[in-house]
Parts: structure tokens; C-alpha cells; sequence
């Protein structure tokens, strides 16, 4: 009786675990071993990257520029924002897990005050930008992409 027991018993335990996911192996998967551990969302990374300019064409450094998520409220997927350098360029890099920019929007400000002048801040929606695929994707990664961005700041 017992024994008729512990195995219901661990059929159903099986069952369960088994439903719920979790597995194990003795094999090696297509030869490799990192295929069983590919758990999570997939992924793409974004370089986006330019220069920041006045109406006149002239560099502007010190400007914050970071990158939004427009799917969900915009102020909980903040990416990190970077500053422009002494030459107005800036390179901001971030993973998504979309595979293209259509919920995503670049936002410019003028942070430093008057220190370079100042300017009004600009956003821009990147749906329609053009991604540059500058490496290839494997397993869960979907690659990598470059997409140029040059803004023109206007004077307060």
C-alpha cells in the first residue's frame, strides 16, 4: 500500500514540477549546454548616438540627452541619460526588449543653466530613425544596432 502511495505520490509531484517549468536533462541540448539556462525576455541593444548643435550649427556641450520609453508611463522606463561633450557629441547605449524604437523618444535639455547659453528642450520620437545593424544576434540577444541622431537646439 505504501509503496502504491509513494508512487502516486511522485507522479504527481513530477506532474506539478513539471507544469510549472522546471525540468532537468542528462543531455547536452544541439551539443551545447547553455541552451537550458536561456531563461527571460529577448533582448536588443541600441547605441544611439550624435551630435547637439544651435540654430547656427555651432556644438553645444553640456546638454543631458536620455532616452524614453513611450509604451508604458514614460517616467518609469527612464533610461540613463549622458551629457554632451566639449564637441556637442554624446552616445547613449540601452537594451530593449522590443525589437524596433517605435515606443521610444529621445529627450534633450538644457541642464547647466546659462553656463553655454540657453536653449529650449527638444524631444524627438525615434520610431521612424533608421537602426544600423552592427552585430548579429544568437540565442535570446537579437543583435545590435546604431541609430545617428543630430539635434538642432533653439535659442531661449
Amino acid at each position: 500500500m505504501k509503496i502504491r502511495f509513494y508512487r502516486w505520490y511522485n507522479g504527481l509531484l513530477a506532474s506539478l514540477l513539471a507544469f510549472l517549468g522546471y525540468g532537468c536533462s542528462s543531455e547536452e541540448p544541439n551539443g551545447r549546454d547553455d541552451d537550458m539556462l536561456m531563461y527571460g525576455m529577448p533582448t536588443t541593444e541600441y547605441q544611439v548616438k550624435g551630435s547637439v548643435t544651435d540654430e547656427k550649427g555651432k556644438a553645444i556641450p553640456g546638454i543631458q540627452v536620455k532616452c524614453q520609453d513611450t509604451f508604458y508611463e514614460p517616467n518609469i522606463f527612464n533610461r540613463d541619460s549622458v551629457k554632451t561633450d566639449a564637441n556637442g557629441k554624446y552616445n547613449l547605449t540601452f537594451n530593449k526588449v522590443e525589437t524596433t524604437l517605435k515606443h521610444t523618444r529621445l529627450v534633450v535639455q538644457d541642464v547647466d543653466g546659462a553656463e553655454n547659453g540657453e536653449f529650449e528642450n527638444d524631444t524627438i520620437n525615434l520610431n521612424g530613425a533608421e537602426a544600423k545593424k552592427i552585430k548579429d544576434g544568437e540565442g535570446w540577444f537579437n543583435g545590435a544596432y546604431e541609430v545617428n541622431v543630430d539635434v538642432k537646439l533653439k535659442k531661449k
